[in-house]
């Protein structure tokens, strides 16, 4: 059964989420992606998207989904996961179907990996 998720970020990183998303669904439907979460973002849809609100109405949304902060600023993004973590909202992870790993590979919750990565050996991701 697939899980609800949500990004948060509809900016250029958010919607290449998106994408991954979609791609992780061709090959197992895994994520009923229910929209995006972006205080800047005005109307109801970006690139077919459903923009579900800012921040701080994704408590309204019932029952919780998973988030992924696709925000690409290291700080905000930082800010926003301390956030919803004390919150108690879980983070997907999400790597793309032909992502490659090598012995000893750790990726952690939360992480976003996308096409065509390769990781070698010894690496972990938190």
């Amino acid at each position: 059964m697939a899980k609800d998720l949500i990004i948060i970020g509809g900016s250029g990183f958010g919607r290449e989420v998106a994408n991954l998303v979609n791609d992780i669904n061709v090959v197992k439907h895994t994520w009923n992606l229910l929209g995006l979460i972006d205080d800047n973002l005005k109307g109801s849809t970006v690139e077919g998207l459903q923009i579900l609100g800012g921040i701080g109405d994704l408590h309204k949304i019932n029952p919780r989904p998973e988030v992924v902060v696709a925000i690409a600023d290291t700080d905000t993004r930082c800010l926003i996961v301390e956030k919803l973590s004390m919150e108690g909202y879980s983070f997907a992870t999400l790597i793309h179907p032909s992502v490659t790993t090598g012995k000893l590979v750790g990726l952690g919750e939360g992480t976003i990996v996308c096409a065509n990565t390769l990781f070698t050996t010894n690496i972990d991701i938190g």
